[in-house]
């Protein structure tokens, strides 16, 4: 392109006018010389030549006008030219600039200065790169020189600074070329595109806000070739619903992956869009898996054509409604189920608006008497009502309030005295509750008759009345059987008591006999054996005696081991611990069972029939170890309570036993050792513990008051009897 200022288009037109009219000049010098009016001698010339000559001229004269005119008319085209090239340089939409090699502006046209805001004249020779931005003046240099090695047009897009600060968009395209003195210049158009920037950023950000609506929203968004069925489109959210990929989307059409069932309809309202019939429509359509499962959805179609334009696409819009069916599924089962119980029920059901019956099942027209439901609705309320009920009241007053309490959410329970259609009475129980039905809210009622109920309470509490004199007089058997049954306890214990001690009393005596008597004799027999054997006789006669003389001894040893198990000495004799380490001792040596014995050091007990019971009951307990238990050890331990008492604990890690199994059979055949234990002490106001279990071993405690305490609970006590 070129570019040029005012000034050089006025010298540009002077130099036109001024060879126009030297070639006029030229011409006219040349016509007179061939009619020979320039002649170098003075010849005078006759009439003829001078008509002829003047003939000449007036034609000469003529051209000359005509050529006046034609150079007029020339002059005013140049004027018009230059106002045009003006109005096309200095006034154009675009900056011209005309740069050198080396980015400084040489030329501009006043569109140029106005975008820079800066004086035409201040522009000469300044660099252009110190109108651009500061960013963006590396992308302006690299188009320079694009444009400088290049014949070729080039462009960019870049941010200039105007000399008030201010900034705008700018398009730079230019090419390269040559000045009038043969200088490389660059031929420049400068646009302002700041409006169009703005508006391309408002574009970029209207359609990231629709791509972000569009892949975000909680809807499926697909857009579908409307002649192939075809998606060319979809959102994330449309996937989803049709359980596939987008890229399995994008190879698939509607109708393939449609419910057929519902294909039709779709396909016949697609036709209808086509041609124009609808604008658009909404249908509710199922998408059929893989895996034979449905997808409920709610399915909107919008052309994306204008009307009268070629169906090309659309826009379908589709929400998962699968919840909702199934929903709408439960809740008419729900409304069937309700109809069903509501009819089969066994009370009277009705439904009220307003005062008014406006349901009811058929227990309730059965119930009073009416001939069909329509007969039973028709009819008002108060007249299945006897004016006033039992305690007096209105019957309508009583139902206004009960009414109007269950309809502000109030729900009431309460008897009633209905009549039936015959004029018959019955008492009934009454259930009032405020229940919905879509916008309404109805006031249910439930009426069950309680004739029989009635009935059945009045012969109850004669049946009552009987039963609590019979209670009262069974109590007062009972309390004296219990006075009875305390009292023969309270003796048998005593009994027992006593029983245990003339049994030790006798094992004594007995003991005393076999001491002092048999023992007595047998070793006095032993002694006149021995004199016999002294004296000599034949061998048959001593082998006899030896014979009896071992016999003897063997007597006398079994009289010595019942006595010291009847009675051992060291009970009378030695003390408590002595007793007990010839208790271990025994057990050990008759029957091989390991016993660890630890008593409280100084321990003793100064009552005799006490220190026989503790040692009775050790040997009791560790004898059923060694017969029960099959423990290779048992452990006793005996010490005194803080309150007195003497405590007397026995434990293995033996097989152990159920407790409340043993308890059941004390005093059964083979079940005296532990049931005659316990009553003994209890018998002495004392406590028996067990604790075991099966596999866990046992541990056995007694604990005995001494004498001094056992003297102040008296058979009966409270202590006792616990």
């Amino acid at each position: 392109m070129t570019a040029r200022n005012s000034s050089g288009q006025d010298a540009s037109h002077d130099a036109d006018l001024a060879n126009l009219a030297k070639s006029l000049k030229t011409s006219a010098e040349a016509m007179f010389e061939k009619v020979g009016i320039i002649q170098n001698d003075a010849t005078p010339k006759s009439p003829d030549e001078m008509r002829r000559l003047l003939r000449s001229f007036e034609q000469y004269q003529l051209e000359l006008e005509l050529q006046n005119e034609e150079l007029r008319v020339r002059q005013a085209e140049l004027e018009a030219s230059r106002d045009r090239y003006f109005n096309l340089y200095d006034l154009a939409p675009v900056g011209y600039v005309t740069l050198s090699d080396q980015g400084l502006i040489l030329e501009t046209n006043a569109t140029a200065a106005i975008l820079l805001r800066a004086d035409r004249n201040s522009l000469s020779h300044q660099p252009i790169v110190q109108f651009v931005c500061a960013e963006d003046q590396q992308h302006y240099l690299i188009h320079q020189k694009a444009l400088l090695d290049s014949a070729e047009t080039h462009a960019c897009e870049l941010r200039m600074r105007r000399n008030d600060g201010t900034w705008f968009w700018a398009r730079i395209e230019g090419t390269a070329g040559r000045g009038a003195d043969g200088a490389p210049v660059c031929q420049t158009v400068l646009s302002d595109i700041t409006d169009r920037k703005q508006a391309d950023l408002a574009l970029n950000e209207s359609e990231a806000r629709f791509r972000a609506i569009f892949e975000q929203a909680a809807v499926g968004i697909a857009m579908i070739d409307s002649t192939t069925g075809r998606f060319l489109s979809v959102n994330q959210r449309a996937c989803e619903i049709a359980r596939l990929t987008r890229e399995e989307m994008m190879a698939e059409t509607f109708m393939a992956i449609s419910h057929p069932d519902d294909l039709a309809a779709d396909l016949e309202n697609m036709e209808k869009l086509k041609a124009g019939l609808i604008r658009t429509f909404s249908m509710e359509k199922r998408y059929l898996h893989p895996d034979g499962s449905i997808t409920w959805f709610n399915l909107t179609v919008s052309p994306m054509w204008q009307p009268g334009e070629t169906p090309t696409r659309h826009v379908s819009v589709v929400e998962d409604i699968t919840e909702r069916k199934a929903a709408q599924k439960a809740l008419l089962q729900s409304r069937m189920k309700f109809r069903a119980l509501f009819e089969n029920a066994g009370d009277a059901i009705f439904l009220m608006e307003d005062g008014r019956f406006v349901d009811c099942n058929t227990r309730a027209v059965a119930l009073f008497g009416c001939p069909s439901r329509d007969y039973f609705v028709r009819r008002p309320p108060y007249e299945f009502s006897p004016p006033t009920q039992p305690d007096g009241r209105s019957s309508l007053d009583c139902a206004h309030e009960k009414l109007a309490a269950a309809a502000s959410g109030h729900p009431q329970f309460f008897e009633w005295t209905h009549t039936r259609l015959d004029g018959s009475v019955f008492p009934a129980e009454v259930t009032l509750t405020a229940v919905e039905f879509g916008d309404k809210v109805l006031l249910q009622g439930t009426v069950r008759d309680i004739t029989e109920r009635k009935r059945t309470q009045q012969s109850l509490a004669a049946s009552d009345a009987a039963l609590r004199e019979t209670n009262e007089l069974l109590a007062r058997a009972n309390d004296e059987l219990e006075r009875r049954v305390a009292d023969r306890t309270a003796k048998l214990r005593a009994l027992t008591a006593e029983i245990t001690r003339v049994e030790e009393r006798e094992r004594q005596r007995v003991a005393e006999v076999l001491h002092e008597g048999l023992l007595q004799l047998l070793a006095a027999s032993l002694m006149q054996l021995a004199k016999l054997k002294s004296r000599g006789a034949d061998e048959g006669f001593l082998e006899c005696l030896t014979s009896a003389e071992q016999n003897i001894n063997e007597a006398i040893q079994v009289g010595r081991t019942l006595t010291y198990e009847l009675c051992p000495p060291s009970i009378d004799y030695l003390g408590l611990e002595a007793a007990m380490d010839w208790l271990v001792q025994w057990h050990r040596e008759k029957f091989g069972l390991k016993v660890e014995i630890r008593i409280e050091t100084d321990f003793e007990i100064e009552d005799k029939d006490l220190r026989v019971t503790i040692i009775r009951a050790a040997h009791e307990l560790i004898f059923n170890v060694f017969k029960h238990s099959k423990a290779e050890l048992a452990s006793v331990s005996l010490d005194r309570m803080p309150g007195g008492e003497v405590r007397l604990t026995v434990s293995d890690k033996g097989t152990g036993f159920a407790p409340d199994l043993v308890r059941s059979k004390e005093g059964m055949a083979g079940g005296f050792g532990m049931f005659s234990l316990r009553e003994l002490v209890e018998s002495l106001g004392g406590r028996f513990h067990v604790l075991s279990a099966p596999g866990k071993g046992s541990r056995i405690t007694l604990i005995i008051p001494t004498a001094q305490r056992a003297a102040a609970s008296a058979p009966g006590d409270s202590a006792t009897e616990k």
